[in-house]
Formats: C-alpha cells, structure tokens, sequence
C-alpha cells in the first residue's frame, strides 16, 4: 500500500513528498515466530524524487532559526521495535542477526536508503539532535544527514549511493511497524541531480498512513466478514468449483462448474474402458464390422458379436451341429434317410449323423419251471438302455440293462419283452420272447389257490388261501441254502412279518397236513 503526501510548489524542488509501502501485514493470528504483532502491519517510507541523479542530503526541522513543523512520527498505537536493536537507527541493524533475531528486520528505524549495515554501498548517516521514531513530534531542531560524495570531473554529488534516488526514484527514510494509524513529518534537503549549487530545502506537509486495523478490527469491512475492504481478495470461494480460488476471501460470482459427465478439464468423469467416450453416454453392441448383428452405433463391445461358422442352437430337435450360416441364419444338419431313427428334413442333408436302432434275438430260457429263477439276455449296445415287460413272473434285478433276472411265479404262458433307446433317443420296436411256464411240483395241482402278494415284498407279505377249509395249516420260508428261516401257523387271510429278513429270493411252503403243501418263490427286497 503507497500513501503519497504532496507538497507545495518550491523553486527547484526535486523532492515531491513522501509515500508508504506495507511490507508485511499480520492479522489476527499474528507473527508464526514473533510474538505480539496481531493486527500490525510494516511499512517502508519513501522520499520520492523526479531524477535518477536527485540526491537525499538531510532529514531536518529548526523551529526556532526558520520556522519549520517539528520531525518525528506519531502513531496511535506505539511502534514495534526489537528488544535486539542497538537504537532508533536502521543502519547499525546487523542482517546476521536476523536468522536467529528475526524480529529485527520489523523493528521500527529511521534511515537513509538503508534497512540495515548490509546494504550496498552503505555509508552510515550521521545525526545531531535528531529523536527516535514514534516518539512523537519532538526533534525541534536537530538533523539525519550524509557526508556528500563529489565526482571530482563533473563536481556533481553522486554519493553516497543509498542516498542517490536512483531508477526507482525515491530513498527509503523510515521502517515503521504499528498497529495503527500513524503520521510522519520532517523537512527535507536535497541536491537536484546532484547539484549542491542548487540545494533544495522543502518542508512537507504532514504525511498519515492509515493501517487497515484499529484496536484490532477493521477499518473498512463493507461486508462484514472480518476482512478487511483492503485484503479482500475476489474470486470463486465454491471448493466444487472448477476456478475455485483457495486465496479468494470474498465471492465475486464468477465461479465456474463442470458440466456432468464431464470434468473441469473437460474428461469424463467416467471412463471405464478409457476410450475417451464417457460412460454415460456409451452405446453398447457389437462392433465388429464383419458379425451378423454390426452395430454401427455401438461405441462399447459387449461380446454378443457373431460370425458365420460360430456354433449356435437351431432349436430343432433333431439337428446336430448348428452353426450360424452364410445367411447369418442358425441351422444344423440332419439325417435325410427315412429308415434311419433319427429321421428329419428340417436340416442341412447329411447322413453320417443317421442313427439307427439293430434288431436282435432276445435269448434265455422258454420252458421254465414255476417260482425258478432265469436269465433273459438282449444285444449290448454301447449307451443304449432297455426297458423290460414280463408278465408271468416278476423282475428281480437288471430292468433297464441288457440283461434281467426273472423269477416265474405260477404255470402256464408267459413272455419277456424289451425295448431298446439309443444313447441319442432313438427308440427301437419291441422284440418278445414266449416262454411256457411249467409247475414246479404236483402240489400246485392240489384242489384250491393260493394267492400271495405283493411280490417282490418288503415289510409284510399277505396270503390269501382260496378252496376247502384249512385245519392246522402253517407255512414254512426258507432261503437259497434251503435252511428254514421262518415257521408259522397260518389262517385262510393271514400276513406275514417278514421284516427281519434279508433281501433275496426265499421258498415259501404253504402245508396243510394230511393234505398236500403248495410251494412259491417269493422275493424280499
């Protein structure tokens, strides 16, 4: 910040007033290595001249002998000077110091073009008289001056250089740090363009800074936010903004925003295959130019394509290896021979997929005795199944194999029956062998039935005995070694607790004595 005091128009003045720089500001939270500077701020104070060459002689005031203001700086709220600095005077600031003083370098001085003993070309000002800084108005006569250096071919000043204004045109004359307003005043002298034929004496009018703070708030805060009007910064205060402004203290409506899907840069925010096309906005399909089912729209491949020769499903039954044709149509071949099982014109013709289902002789025994056990065998074939009918006897094992054991209950015709499924579902007739039951002994033929049932049988066995009246009669059960496992006496309706039995084939011996018995093969599963 650069407050300029002007002054009134003099003869020959170079010299054309004073102005301010705030170097540091510090707000509420203060100095991070100094304490005590809340709300302070520094300033560097500058006479300001019109020539490179114009040259600061003297800072001065004689109230007495010429009636000029009194110098000093007045503040309202004190100075800051360091407790390290050896006096009021900027030049005996030694800059080693500071690494390990830093305060030093805000401690209020008076000076002539130097902020301390390191400055280039430095030449300590000499004083008489002359008070310290924010002492108030109180050097009534005395002076801060240089010993001129003369350029001896021209007689020109041009020294000492911190004195010379140079092209920057002005020459640092105070350091004031304060947390206030503050007012400086002295007289000046100088050499025009280093004439000292010419010197100029000019007598300022009264220069006031204005710091920002007051006791601690601001002077000036139009929106009350508490920064103050001077440090506001405008700018885009939204964090989801693209231009959001971390340093912006105050919004100037000039934030700036993405458009979905889109980011601040202009990328999609989603991209998962990144092939620079958001994912909103993707169209999913198959984007192989030469597949059936193209998508010229389609920006995403989704591996639905397919090709001719891809394997697919025609959905007829009797077709094998489907493939899409050269149509882009799915169609598999299929046997064209009627006599084949397979038989089916829906498909592209080709008969090495006929399948078809052999006629063979059913063998095993056609003359059985009753309640035996007999084998009955078909021709194997590889993945085939066979499902058996009997009737006259019943199944013991091997239903669905190429090979059943038949046990024949009671005499007279019978027959063993069965049907081949190839390992593809073709279905083959029904080849039948007749067989002729015989009895198994002469008691069968006595007068009267026996029924039994269910055979095979599990659990219980239930009898029924039709004809003449039984006396005493009692049934006998033996296994496949002959032994007797199980004797009981029996009535004409009677069931049997066959349960502890192991499964297998038994003789059941129904006897009425004096009469006869009747013999049966059971099984028991």
């Amino acid at each position: 910040m650069s407050v300029m005091a002007l002054l009134p128009s003099t003869v020959q003045a170079q010299f054309t007033g004073f102005s301010a720089v705030m170097d540091t500001i510090w707000h509420a939270d203060g100095a991070d290595d100094i304490d005590g500077l809340e709300f302070y701020g520094s300033y560097s104070i500058y006479a300001e001249f019109t020539s490179a060459t114009d040259v600061l002689s003297s800072l001065y005031s004689d109230v007495e002998a010429l009636g000029t203001p009194a110098a000093g700086i007045e503040g309202t709220c004190g100075c800051f000077q360091s407790a390290i600095a050896a006096s009021p005077w900027l030049w005996e600031i030694n800059p080693a110091l500071i690494p390990s003083f830093p305060d030093l370098q805000y401690s209020t001085g008076w000076t002539i073009g130097m902020y301390d003993s390191g400055a280039p070309g430095a030449v300590a000002p000499l004083t008489q008289d002359f008070a310290g800084p924010c002492e108030g108005f109180t050097t009534t006569n005395g002076a801060m001056f240089v010993v001129p250096e003369i350029d001896f071919e021209t007689g020109l000043v041009n020294g000492p250089a911190v004195a010379v204004a140079g092209d920057d045109l002005k020459v640092l004359v105070a350091r004031v740090t304060t947390c206030g307003e503050f007012t400086l005043q002295s007289c000046v002298q100088t050499f025009p363009g280093g004439d000292q034929s010419v010197e100029s004496y000019v007598c300022a009018e009264p220069f006031t800074v204005i710091h920002p703070y007051q006791d601690g708030e601001c002077l000036n805060d139009a929106d009350g936010d508490g920064v103050c009007d001077e440090f506001e910064v405008l700018g885009c205060t939204d964090p989801a903004a693209c231009n959001f402004d971390p340093e912006a203290t105050q919004d100037d409506m000039s934030c700036e925003y993405a458009i979905p899907p889109y980011d601040c840069d202009g990328e999609c925010v989603n991209d998962a295959d990144g092939d620079g096309i958001c994912d909103e906005f993707e169209v999913e399909g198959c984007t192989g130019k030469g597949a059936c089912n193209f998508d010229p729209n389609a920006s995403d491949d989704d591996g639905t394509c397919f090709y001719p020769g891809d394997p697919c499903d025609d959905g007829i039954e009797l077709t094998e290896d489907d493939e899409i044709q050269g149509d882009c149509g799915c169609l598999g071949v299929s046997c064209h021979d009627p006599e084949a099982c397979n038989f089916s014109t829906e498909g592209i013709e080709d008969n090495t997929v006929c399948s078809y289902i052999g006629q063979y002789t059913l063998t095993g025994e056609t003359d059985p005795f009753s309640q035996t056990l007999q084998v009955y065998t078909y021709t194997y074939t590889e993945g085939s199944s066979y499902e058996w009918n009997v009737i006259g006897g019943d199944i013991l094992e091997g239903n669905g194999t190429s090979e059943i054991s038949v046990v024949w209950n009671v005499g007279g015709p019978g027959s063993v029956c069965v049907v081949e499924t190839s390992e593809g579902g073709c279905e083959g007739d029904e080849v039948c062998l007749i067989v002729d039951v015989n009895v198994s002994s002469i008691e069968e033929a006595l007068e009267g039935s026996l029924e039994i049932f269910p055979v095979p049988a599990r659990d219980n066995l239930h009898l029924v005995w039709t004809g003449p009246t039984l006396d005493n009669a009692y049934v006998v059960l033996r296994d496949a070694a002959g032994r007797a496992v199980k004797e009981i006496q029996v009535n004409q309706r009677d069931v049997l607790d066959i349960s502890a039995l192991s499964a297998g084939s038994y003789m059941l011996e129904f006897t009425v004595p004096e009469r006869g018995a009747i013999k049966r093969r059971i099984v028991v599963q």
